[in-house]
C-alpha cells in the first residue's frame, strides 16, 4: 500500500498527558495493527520570574553590565531585558537563574531590567516587576563663595565663605562638602583651605582650593 499523509486535530481539553492512538486502513480494507503516542498539552504559561539582583533603585558610576539574577519556574528560559533589548537568555535551574556579567558596557542613565520566562511548550509568562538601575557618571562641581585669594588681617578671625557643590543626578550637595581649612591668623604665612565632596553613586569632584 502507498503511504499517505493526514492531518488531525486533538479535542480540546484539560492539561495533561494526552495517549493518541491510530490504526490505518489501506484501499484494499487492510487494517494495520494500533500505533500510539504520548502528547503531553501544556497551555499554562509560567508565574512571571522575579529579580532579586541587581536591588531596586541602584545607583553606580559603573558602566559594566552587572550580574542579573532571580528565580523562575524549574527548567524555564528567561530571557533578561534592559527595556526593549535582550540582554541574554539564560535556563533556570532548579528554580534559580543569573545572567553573568559583561557583554556590551551600559551608558549612563537610567536602565529598567525585566525578565520574562518561558516553558518547554513555548508558553510566555508575563514580566517579572522592572528593577531600576541608574548609572551616574558625572562628578559633582564645587564653586568658590567669596574671594580667592584671601587676605585676612594678622590676629583677626577668619571665617571661612565657604563653596556650594552641585550634582546632575543627586542636585544641591553643598551641605556634604568637606572642608579642611589650617588657617591660623595668630602665625604670619599663606594657607590653603580646601573643598571636596563626592556624588551617592561615588563620583569626586575636583577638589578646589582658597
Amino acid at each position: 500500500a502507498n503511504a499517505t499523509t493526514a492531518a488531525w486535530t486533538m479535542a480540546a481539553g484539560a492539561d495533561g498527558v494526552r495517549t493518541v492512538y491510530a490504526r490505518f486502513t489501506d484501499n484494499a480494507g487492510n487494517v494495520s495493527s494500533v500505533v500510539s503516542d504520548t502528547i503531553t498539552l501544556d497551555t499554562i504559561a509560567p508565574a512571571a520570574p522575579v529579580i532579586s539582583t541587581p536591588t531596586n533603585n541602584t545607583l553606580t558610576n559603573a558602566t559594566a553590565r552587572p550580574t542579573i539574577s532571580g528565580t523562575a519556574e524549574a527548567g524555564a528560559s528567561v530571557n533578561v531585558k534592559d527595556g526593549a533589548s535582550s540582554l541574554g537568555l539564560v535556563t533556570a535551574t532548579g528554580g534559580n537563574w543569573s545572567l553573568a556579567p559583561g557583554g556590551a558596557t551600559l551608558t549612563a542613565g537610567v536602565h529598567s531590567f525585566t525578565a520574562t520566562a518561558s516553558d518547554a511548550a513555548g508558553n510566555t509568562s508575563t514580566a517579572s516587576t522592572a528593577v531600576t538601575y541608574t548609572i551616574d557618571t558625572t562628578a559633582p562641581v564645587i564653586t568658590l563663595t567669596g574671594t580667592s585669594p584671601l587676605t585676612v588681617a594678622h590676629g583677626s578671625t577668619y571665617t571661612d565663605a565657604g563653596a556650594t557643590a552641585t550634582d546632575a543626578v543627586d542636585g544641591n550637595l553643598t551641605g556634604s562638602i568637606a572642608v579642611v581649612s589650617n588657617v591660623n591668623t595668630a602665625a604670619v604665612g599663606t594657607y590653603t583651605v580646601t573643598y571636596n565632596v563626592s556624588d551617592a553613586a561615588g563620583n569626586t569632584a575636583t577638589q578646589v582650593t582658597r
